[in-house]
């Protein structure tokens, strides 16, 4: 059943609306909570992962597959100045199912991370598939 801890858990995730999950896991991530972060994704999803730069590139599938990606993502979040979230464009935002595109950026005194652009695909409040490209920068 991994992520959750029980169907009971799982339905109710696959319950809310796009909106809902597109807060969870903006909560999740700033937090750094990979346990929760993992649940927005379903069993099959499809991650494709493509910064410039190399940061963390490359294909990942599933919940286990999103924790993988989380242990090279995260550290950039260790401290955060600014995260910015802008031009997102969302269908289906009070369904369970549609699609989302944003544009994002991080500042902090480590890195820099600029260029965000994502694409989101959901299904049952979860994400089937994700593409992401952004560029890291490390600061001198």
């Amino acid at each position: 059943m991994y992520p959750f801890d029980n169907a009971e858990e799982k339905a109710a995730f696959q319950a809310r609306t796009v909106q809902e999950v597109l807060d969870h896991h903006f909560k999740s991530l700033s937090n750094r909570n990979v346990a929760e972060y993992i649940k927005d994704y379903s069993d099959d999803c499809i991650f494709l992962c493509n910064p410039l730069g190399g940061h963390a590139s490359g294909t990942y599938i599933g919940p286990a597959g999103i924790a993988k990606w989380c242990e090279e993502f995260f550290p950039l979040f260790n401290h955060v100045e600014e995260f910015n979230v802008s031009g997102a464009f969302m269908h289906g935002a009070d369904q369970n199912e549609g699609v989302i595109v944003y544009n994002w950026t991080i500042d902090n005194p480590q890195y820099t991370v600029t260029g965000g652009a994502d694409t989101i695909f959901i299904d049952k409040a979860q994400y089937r598939m994700l593409t992401a490209v952004y560029t890291v920068a490390k600061k001198v």
